[in-house]
């Protein structure tokens, strides 16, 4: 498990992760770009503000991941899907042409 100094909303913590360090800037890079969409030159935040709000991206960080992860396993099951629906359908071919060559 590695530990990544990361940067959100101005806020500077550290967050563990086994994901590769490309992969976390990444994550990273997508909550910032959304947290600077909704939040736009609000005032500093208190320290028990700030400590939320490093929960919170953790917390977003972690649900990131977890849609990331889910997207992946779909699109490989959607492959698989279509890789089976199309050697059915080559053997159901050659079924019907072997039943009408009899």
């Amino acid at each position: 498990m590695q530990s990544h100094e990361i940067t959100i909303g101005g806020e500077k913590f550290s967050l563990k992760s086994d994901g590769d360090s490309e992969y976390v800037v990444n994550l990273v890079k997508d909550i910032q770009n959304r947290y600077d969409a909704v939040n736009n030159n609000k005032p500093p935040r208190s320290a028990q503000t700030a400590q939320a709000f490093r929960s919170m991206a953790i917390v977003a960080i972690g649900l990131l991941d977890e849609l990331n992860q889910v997207q992946k396993s779909k699109n490989h099951l959607s492959s698989e899907s279509m890789t089976f629906a199309n050697e059915m359908s080559e053997r159901i071919d050659q079924i019907l042409a072997e039943s009408f060559s009899l």
